[in-house]
């Protein structure tokens, strides 16, 4: 099977969607199966690596290490992820989150006829250190998250 994972971090990073992600993706190139994953470039340029037997397609994006050392804002995720569908001719996408790169990959898919599956790794407490006043908010913050 032609799987393709989409990670909003990038593949190297060391936090739970990450480590969650390489485990998957190894996993599944151990069993046999081609498999993809897109994830933003911690070189902030894009490239092409083969990593365990896993194809990384790492998109260019800049760099939110004022907020946080392992965030970065995509730069036109649809465009890239139309193209990466195409090319890859895959059976499945595997998306991580609800962030821009995952959301960008549920389109570009449905479009395409193929099929999905998500796996959830955001919450929103892990963000909650990055919100100033975030007692005052709380309530609000949770419904928006």
């Amino acid at each position: 099977m032609r799987i393709l994972i989409a990670a909003s971090s990038n593949y190297i990073a060391f936090h739970g969607q990450a480590i969650f992600t390489i485990n998957l993706a190894e996993g599944l190139a151990h069993n046999g199966h081609a498999v993809m994953v897109t994830a933003w470039s911690e070189r902030v340029h894009s490239y092409r690596e083969q990593i365990n037997g896993v194809q990384l397609e790492a998109f260019g994006a800049l760099s939110l290490r004022l907020i946080h050392h392992d965030s970065y804002l995509p730069l036109f995720p649809s465009f890239l992820v139309g193209r990466i569908l195409d090319a890859f001719r895959l059976n499945i996408v595997h998306i991580q989150d609800h962030y821009p790169l995952s959301r960008a990959m549920v389109f570009a898919a449905r479009r395409r006829g193929v099929k999905l599956i998500g796996t959830n790794h955001f919450m929103p407490n892990n963000l909650a250190a990055y919100v100033p006043l975030i007692s005052r908010i709380k309530p609000f913050y949770n419904w928006v998250l």
